[in-house]
């Protein structure tokens, strides 16, 4: 359909996402940008790239179905160690991906043409990565949600939770409405909420399921969306209230997010075990950290998804590989660089993306923060009266369309405050009420909701089942 003007390779995240989650996101900008052509490889050992797996353990009928449990890891080890060999598994690394993509990229690229390369979460680590290896090959970077080598340490990642849960609710206390529901000091009323849980407070939601360890772990998840974030506030003030009503509504809803629990085709295609492999081997952080000192941290947590503490007990039996010499370096690159980062991303925080805005300084590099945004600034950025697209995408295009002029970033002062409601429309769709607070449940609501929430409510339930999160197993 014309001639193209230059290329977008999209880098996913995870580490172990495979690039065909980018599929809907491709449909996308392929409508809202058609001049350029699109790329999403996959990381080596994911998707269709050689993925690292366990049959075995991964097999539908296991113990836990596609999920691997913390009992079936050691034989999942021994099982890549015999596929592959530890020399083998060490050929599955950050560097090794970067060589894959500068080395594709050169097989692709057009001259006089744009290449562009976008990464997200750790696609940036990938991204950057690329940039120390193969500075000189012309690309544009977009750093989208950073994890910078030496900075983006995920033993870290239970407490950055908790830390960004805080700030988040912090919030709660410049809004009047939030302030009517959880007092001054919203924290200290999540505290005391769930101390009345672990002392059994609400006995109808305990016999349920419901402990301490499930709620922090639900907020956990909550928490990386715009969408579903409010409704922590929504869960602490019912659950401390825990009427008939309260506890029917927050069943309905914590069964919402636990339905369609089916593992897809495309859940597949995500490497745990090349996640492992990566996380462990440099992505972990330095220092003698246990898996007892992790279980301390998640058990003084309001918010935490639990996940470095569940990983560290497989830490010790991983067949690491050593620190290559980009390690906790950065490449000596002058080309444009767009780098975008949430300030309430509890996945990749602020303070993790802050340093490239020191590193990166050169004309045509571009740091911008986007005030109380979660994790994926260009997915997560809520409409705006002020443009015709979100902020993030604004921004975005911009940058696609002129690199070397800085992108115009006056929307991120529209961007709304934290809608402690819930959006009405949201609210009317999933639970039939407007009031998520004071409402009950209608069987009458809608069944067909807002494609960009039901994507949200799907990547919600999509990290719950990685997690190993179920309703009723506390």
């Amino acid at each position: 359909e014309g001639e193209s003007s230059g290329q977008l390779w999209l880098l996913q995240g995870g580490p172990g996402g495979p690039g065909s989650d980018f599929a809907g996101f491709m449909e996308s900008m392929h409508l809202l940008y058609p001049s350029l052509d699109l790329y999403a490889p996959d990381h080596r050992g994911t998707g269709y790239s050689a993925r690292l797996g366990c049959p075995d353990q991964e097999r539908d009928s296991s113990s836990s179905g596609f999920n691997i449990t913390s009992g079936e890891w050691p034989a999942c080890v021994e099982s890549l160690k015999e596929q592959w060999g530890v020399d083998g598994l060490a050929q599955f690394s950050a560097s090794n991906a970067a060589r894959d993509l500068g080395e594709t990229v050169e097989l692709f690229k057009e001259p006089g043409k744009d290449l562009f390369i976008y990464g997200a979460s750790y696609g940036t680590y990938w991204a950057l990565r690329y940039m120390q290896l193969y500075p000189d090959q012309g690309a544009k970077m977009i750093l989208d949600s950073i994890c910078a080598s030496g900075y983006c340490k995920l033993v870290e990642y239970d407490s950055n939770f908790n830390m960004v849960g805080k700030q988040f609710m912090d919030h709660c206390a410049s809004d009047e409405f939030c302030r009517s529901k959880l007092g001054d000091d919203a924290w200290a009323f999540i505290g005391n909420m769930l101390d009345g849980v672990d002392s059994g407070s609400c006995a109808a939601l305990s016999d349920a399921g419901l402990d301490r360890s499930f709620v922090r772990q639900v907020f956990g998840t909550l928490i990386t969306s715009w969408f579903m974030r409010p409704y922590i506030a929504m869960m602490a003030y019912r659950l401390e209230r825990c009427s008939s009503s309260d506890v029917d509504f927050l069943l309905e809803f914590l069964n919402m997010l636990f339905s369609d629990g089916d593992v897809s085709v495309q859940d597949k295609l995500f490497s745990t075990a090349l996640n492992s492999n990566i996380t462990f081997s440099e992505l972990w952080g330095e220092g003698d950290v246990t898996q007892d000192d992790l279980k301390a941290i998640i058990d003084g947590a309001y918010v935490s998804p639990d996940a470095a503490w569940y990983m560290a007990g497989r830490y010790d039996m991983w067949p690491k590989y050593e620190k290559d010499e980009y390690y906790s370096l950065f490449a000596d690159f002058s080309g444009p660089i767009l780098m975008m980062n949430g300030t309430l991303d509890p996945q990749t925080t602020l303070e993790m993306a802050l340093p490239m805005k020191d590193i990166y300084t050169a004309e045509n590099q571009y740091f911008i923060e986007f005030p109380r945004l979660p994790h994926g600034v260009i997915f997560q950025t809520p409409d705006l009266q002020s443009t015709d697209m979100p902020c993030g995408l604004n921004v975005f295009f911009q940058y696609l369309d002129n690199p070397e002029t800085a992108p115009d970033f006056n929307c991120v002062a529209d961007i709304p405050a934290i809608n402690w409601a819930g959006d009405a429309l949201i609210n009317k769709q999933l639970f039939g009420t407007e009031d998520v607070y004071e409402g009950t449940i209608s069987p009458s609501r809608k069944s067909a909701i807002r494609r960009e929430v039901a994507l949200e409510l799907e990547r919600v339930r999509r990290l719950l089942r990685e997690r190993n999160i179920t309703l009723g197993s506390h």
